[in-house]
């Protein structure tokens, strides 16, 4: 059994003999997730696979206004009025020289722009290296601001940020730069790097012409190969995903298997997790993601999707990306390559 991105799913249900659907026993509790995160586990109608953590690109910052933005061009303007002058504040952080976070940005302003547009493996489509010029130069426009003009580098784009977290939040908590973009896991940096979670403005990243949100949805899948029927692994399987549907949720996300215990705001998919009484002293960051009460959490107004054939894309198009926001770097600098699993 492992844990993917669902944006791989697709690949690994088309390589032959490498998966198999989820047992009985797991499928029968699929209605305690979140119901966009069950659609990205489900391939002409059969669960290959249960989520566990979701997520969408968040934007965190401490100063006021960040309400008021809807897409990318208020951003900017946003982040000028905020910058005011000041030479030695950077604006939109990011780190954009990883591969991941480079392309996803992209799909992200994508699908804001193009909120009912298919994304697939097509030309001009968002996983492709055919990448829409208007989204990749928005994109390049956010990075500039990012450009440190105290020693005339850009930590976005040059790997500073990727390799040096201490330098990245502390921008942040200090007041050296006015947002930062990221996942719900940065709350856990910023928190230990002594940054107060509390006054935090959290919102829907917007790096396009509108805010729709982009769903990240990972999951456990399990093996055909390794785990056959006939000797009790499927069965053992069965077991550890019913466990780790919440009781391993609280656990992790919580923080509970550390000493001191400390919890890594991971966004769980189950339901369940969010009215979890150990979980009540969160309430104020989890009810961001999931509001049961008012339906307006991020997940549940995000847009669930798979991606086809993602694997053979991700390379070709951050290399297409790089013309227009120029990190420097490639797939094979950072080890990674196109490849069908």
């Amino acid at each position: 059994m492992v844990e993917i991105d669902t944006a791989t799913l697709d690949d690994l249900v088309s390589t032959p003999n490498l998966l198999q659907p989820m047992p009985l026993a797991v499928r029968a509790h699929i209605f305690d997730f979140i119901p966009s995160t069950r659609r990205m586990v489900r391939i002409d109608g059969v669960q290959w696979g249960q989520p566990s953590y979701a997520c969408d690109n968040l934007f965190f910052t401490y100063e006021d206004g960040l309400e008021t933005v809807s897409n990318r061009r208020d951003l900017l303007e946003w982040i000028d009025q905020k910058i005011n002058g000041n030479s030695s504040r950077l604006g939109y952080t990011s780190d954009l020289w990883a591969v991941w976070d480079l392309t996803t940005a992209y799909v992200d302003a994508h699908l804001d722009t193009y909120p009912f547009r298919p994304l697939c493996c097509g030309t001009g489509t968002a996983y492709s290296p055919n990448v829409k010029a208007s989204i990749a130069r928005g994109l390049a426009d956010l990075a500039s601001t990012c450009r440190d003009n105290l020693d005339n580098t850009n930590p976005c784009l040059d790997s500073t940020f990727y390799n040096d977290y201490n330098k990245w939040f502390g921008y942040l908590i200090n007041g050296r730069s006015v947002m930062q973009q990221g996942f719900s896991t940065n709350l856990a940096f910023i928190r230990e790097y002594g940054g107060s979670i509390n006054d935090l403005t959290i919102q829907t990243a917007t790096l396009g012409s509108g805010s729709q949100s982009y769903l990240f949805t990972d999951a456990f899948v399990l093996s055909k190969s390794n785990c056959p029927d006939n000797n009790g692994c499927v069965d053992a399987a069965s077991e550890w995903l019913n466990w780790q549907r919440l009781e391993g949720q609280i656990t992790i996300n919580l923080g509970r298997d550390v000493t001191p215990n400390r919890p890594r705001y991971l966004v769980s998919a189950n339901m369940d997790f969010y009215s979890d009484s150990r979980t009540t002293p969160y309430a104020n960051i989890y009810n961001h993601f999931y509001n049961p009460e008012d339906c307006d959490g991020t997940l549940q107004l995000a847009r669930p999707l798979n991606v086809e054939h993602y694997t053979d894309q991700y390379c070709d198009q951050y290399a297409a990306l790089t013309a227009y926001v120029n990190t420097g770097s490639s797939c094979a600098a950072q080890g990674k390559a196109n490849q069908t699993p």
